[in-house]
């Protein structure tokens, strides 16, 4: 099963990852309810389903992955999420790097992101502000956006006041 390219829909992503995952043995729950957005938008999403369903499968078992791309008013929301487990898979060293160029590809497009453990669940939530797509950069401080409480909030996430988000730290990619 490969990668997503230029050309793919989000839709036709999520629908490879899904397989690529189900393939694997994984239980998948996708939903995607979003308008067309900018390709530059829609890349970055494919390249962070891409990478964030790759990391499940490096770092865990085969458990259940749920992945959502949903339209939150004027920006795009993405949540892949997977549990924790202890699982028979050989831990795979890890650079970082992924969980790098995931921040790279959002901070480009003036988006935010959090990432980290929750509750013994994997989150990784992107959200691209349509509105900030060609706006210029105004050098302020982003809060990270807060990692769900538990599993069942897989829906959208807003900002949160400072001091108030949750800490990114956890897992690397």
């Amino acid at each position: 099963i490969s990668s997503p390219t230029h050309e793919d829909s989000v839709e036709a992503t999520v629908a490879v990852m899904a397989a690529r995952l189900e393939t694997l043995g994984w239980h998948v729950e996708s939903s995607v309810t979003c308008a067309p957005m900018p390709v530059s938008v829609s890349d970055a999403v494919n390249r962070i389903l891409d990478e964030s369903t790759a990391n499940a499968i490096k770092h865990n078992g085969p458990a259940t992955v749920k992945i959502t791309v949903m339209d939150d008013g004027d920006d795009v929301v993405v949540a892949v999420s997977n549990p924790v487990t202890d699982s028979d898979i050989e831990p795979v060293r890890s650079t970082g790097m992924g969980i790098a160029r995931l921040k790279e590809r959002v901070s480009l497009l003036r988006g935010e992101i959090s990432i980290g453990l929750r509750n013994g669940w994997w989150w990784l939530v992107p959200v691209f502000h349509a509105q900030n797509q060609f706006a210029k950069p105004d050098n302020s401080q982003e809060q990270p956006l807060p990692i769900p409480a538990n599993d069942n909030q897989h829906h959208a996430y807003r900002k949160v006041e400072s001091g108030l988000a949750p800490s990114t730290a956890g897992k690397g990619d």
